[in-house]
């Protein structure tokens, strides 16, 4: 009987056939290794699919402006706003958007005139942030946009979009978005959002919808602005609470129990390099320090422990001179943050709370979910933006809070405080070993 191993790696598989015939005494026939190349540029260490992935991404993007733009077509040929047939639908083509973005709200759009208008917002609908746009790719991109955003917003001074556009325009001013360079950032002098197209829409309908009655606006709504949610990566699941998903690296619980595993490995050596023992106090008091701050110095905690500690550490050496805190805490304890109310929160209140900030794309639903802890208006704007640690754990939330509290009331390193908690740190359940592999189809 023959048995073949593989060991399945990111850049290789290691394979070995194994002779069976005395289980006691299995035999190797013959092994090895195939390694891949490492998939990257040698020179920029870009991935090499980078730019079929970047074309996809705009074939995906050109394909579903062209269906929404026979989509909103299709509404107004059904609801008689725009001829059927196509010669007659060029003339419509020629009528000047900007000049009826601004008419729009002060007298009646004739059906054609409020059809080209739909067709324009149809196309360009502004910059719409899903609040994940701060990957490292697109961020110097995406600060030259809210930056011009913000410019524009300062300049709108109660007029929507379109009026402001049309005021431009007769003024001899460019109405395009341009960006210029400097220093390998695009800047813009303005640039429009998706709220303001939105805000300009629902002014639009306030004025219009009561001569126009028989249309749908809210559909009409949905077809011109609706966009694709993210898909979001699944977070596997805990590796003791197997029916919990991972908890983020974001969470407080995340930071709590690294901070514990930290001062669990921590060992303290005297001048003399003889190793002393570390007080439950010590380490009481050390944990208090790390929980309240970003990160701590060997130094501050030597001074932390007192005088007589002038030694060094085992996890302190020349790329590591401190330890890590308890970042997210850190920034929300701040008064443009929670303030003083996050140490209010139990820990699983803390992390249901990052927990909607990293899944949640949508600003305005944010905002909502913040109303009821009594924060200002810059306040929750501030937390919606804020840039929070990315990645999974290997456990669950409920498991890592758990699991430090032990460690830090009973002073247990951590394969101990997961055996007091009745589990085992790396002994598998044991599967029933098969002769052959299942079929299946």
């Amino acid at each position: 009987m023959k048995r073949f191993a593989f060991d399945m790696g990111t850049n290789s598989i290691g394979w070995a056939v194994l002779d069976m015939t005395d289980p006691e005494k299995p035999q190797i026939i013959d092994m090895g290794a195939r390694i891949f190349s490492d998939g990257r540029e040698a020179k920029t260490g870009t991935p090499l699919n980078e730019a079929r992935r970047a074309a996809r991404q705009m074939r995906r993007q050109r394909d579903r402006k062209i269906r929404r733009r026979k989509a909103v077509l299709n509404f107004l040929v059904a609801n008689s706003l725009m001829p059927g047939e196509r010669e007659e639908r060029r003339a419509v083509a020629r009528l000047d958007p900007y000049e009826l973005r601004a008419a729009a709200l002060e007298r009646k759009l004739e059906p054609q005139e409020l059809a080209r208008v739909m067709m324009q917002l149809s196309v360009r609908r502004g910059f719409k942030s899903g609040r994940k746009d701060r990957q490292a790719e697109n961020k110097a991109e995406n600060e030259g946009m809210l930056g011009g955003i913000e410019s524009l917003q300062a300049n709108l001074q109660g007029l929507t979009l379109g009026q402001w556009l049309c005021k431009r325009r007769e003024a001899g001013s460019s109405v395009r978005f341009k960006a210029r360079i400097e220093k390998s950032k695009a800047l813009y002098s303005f640039y429009p959002s998706r709220e303001m197209y939105e805000a300009e829409f629902a002014a639009i309908r306030e004025k219009q919808e009561k001569h126009y009655a028989g249309i749908n606006w809210d559909r009409m709504h949905w077809i011109v602005f609706f966009q694709r949610p993210l898909k979001r990566p699944e977070r596997g699941r805990c590796q003791f609470y197997t029916d919990e998903e991972r908890g983020y690296r974001a969470f407080p619980s995340a930071h709590r129990f690294r901070i514990m595993q930290d001062i669990g490995n921590l060992k303290y050596y005297n001048e003399k390099g003889i190793e002393e023992a570390i007080t439950l106090e010590l380490k009481r008091k050390l944990f208090d320090s790390l929980d309240s701050k970003k990160s701590m110095t060997f130094d501050a905690i030597r001074r932390l422990f007192g005088e007589t500690y002038t030694g060094t550490f085992n996890l302190e050496d020349a790329k590591r001179d401190k330890l890590k805190g308890n970042e997210t805490s850190a920034d929300f304890r701040k008064p443009e943050y929670f303030g003083p109310i996050w140490d209010g929160f139990d820990i699983r209140k803390q992390d249901e709370i990052v927990e909607r900030l990293m899944i949640e794309d949508d600003e305005k639903t944010i905002c909502d979910f913040l109303k009821p802890f009594g924060l200002t208006e810059e306040q929750a704007k501030k937390i919606s933006g804020c840039n929070l640690p990315v990645g999974t754990a290997m456990l669950s939330s409920r498991f890592m809070a758990e699991c430090s509290q032990i460690m830090l009331d009973e002073n247990l390193p951590y394969h101990d405080a997961v055996e007091k908690m009745g589990l085992h740190h790396s002994k598998k359940e044991m599967r029933e070993l098969r002769r052959s592999l299942p079929y299946s189809r």
